[in-house]
Order: structure tokens, then C-alpha cells, then sequence
């Protein structure tokens, strides 16, 4: 009789298991169509921080170099704010700017998450045989990062921003691709 207590107890708690696993594939919906398992998906949440890399090419001022991290958190699901530097170069000239950003990711349900960002810069630049002048920089940039785990991503972007140093002109606009790796947690 024991025995068939400890039988029928277990075979309650995995019909009872089964309702909740079959309800995380309904929850779950458009990940497990494409054969995406919820612990893959991106970590994208309130409270999340996002710790990014970039490396860009400027087709405007011919870069040869620039690098940069970031660092920042979600305040809702879909928006990023945090801080940023980069180090850079023209014509072996070294330029230092940090600022603040802004990032709206667009949740697509997959490990795409496409998004556009703004930010407001402070640069020190050195043009070559000139001495160092500060600017002012705000940018635009739209891209998409790709989760390759749901806590790393590779990203791309094209963007552009307004510079006021009086060395490029009294302003210029200044497009570049950013190409990174961000790391949520």
C-alpha cells in the first residue's frame, strides 16, 4: 500500500510539473518556434548594466584608429544610460572624448535587438602641427547587436555627429561605423 502511495505522489508532482513546462513554451511563444530556448535570449532587463567595446573607422577624417568602452544601465526594459570614452587618431595625432549616452533597444523576440542612441561628448583634439583644442560633440548612431550568449553581444553601427572645433570648421558633421562587443550583468 505504501508503495502505491509513493507512486501515485509521483506521478501527481510530474503532471503537476507538466502544466508549467508546457506554460514556459506558451510564455516563451516566438523563441521556441525558432528553436531559441529562454536562457538564450538576451539580457535585456531593468537593472541590467551593459559594459561595451568599440572599434570605429571615420571615412570623414580618415581615422586610422579609435577605441572606446562604455558603461551603462537600463532604466526601463528598453532604455540604456550610461558613460562613455574613446581614445582615437588622425594622422598619428592622439584625441581623448568621454561623455553621455542615450540607447533605445527595439526587443524583436529573437537575438537581434536593433536600436538607436544619442549622445553629448567632450573631445581633446590635437591636429598635427597645431596645438590641442576642446570641442563639443553630439552624435547620432543606429545599429543592431547580436546576441551570441544572453549575455554578450556583438554590435555594429553607423552614426554621425555635429563637431564645434574650430579646426574641422566652425562645425562639421562626421559620420563613422563602430563595430564592438557588449557584456551584460
Amino acid at each position: 500500500m505504501k508503495q502505491h502511495i509513493k507512486t501515485a505522489a509521483i506521478i501527481a508532482s510530474i503532471a503537476a510539473a507538466t502544466p508549467a513546462i508546457a506554460a514556459t513554451s506558451v510564455v516563451d511563444g516566438a523563441f521556441a518556434s525558432m528553436g531559441v530556448g529562454s536562457s538564450e535570449m538576451p539580457m535585456i532587463a531593468t537593472g541590467v548594466k551593459e559594459f561595451g567595446i568599440t572599434g570605429s573607422l571615420n571615412w570623414t577624417n580618415d581615422t586610422l584608429y579609435n577605441f572606446g568602452f562604455s558603461y551603462g544601465q537600463f532604466m526601463t526594459d528598453e532604455i540604456l544610460a550610461g558613460v562613455r570614452a574613446s581614445i582615437g587618431g588622425v594622422n598619428s595625432n592622439l584625441n581623448f572624448t568621454g561623455g553621455v549616452f542615450g540607447e533605445y533597444n527595439f526587443h524583436t523576440g529573437t537575438k537581434w535587438v536593433p536600436f538607436v542612441g544619442a549622445g553629448l561628448n567632450y573631445s581633446n583634439l590635437k591636429e598635427k602641427g597645431k596645438k590641442r583644442e576642446n570641442a563639443m560633440l553630439l552624435d547620432f548612431n543606429a545599429g543592431v547587436k547580436y546576441f551570441i550568449r544572453a549575455n554578450m553581444a556583438v554590435s555594429a553601427d553607423i552614426g554621425g555627429g555635429w563637431d564645434t572645433s574650430k579646426s574641422l570648421g566652425s562645425s562639421s558633421i562626421d559620420k563613422q561605423v563602430n563595430l564592438g562587443m557588449r557584456f551584460f550583468f
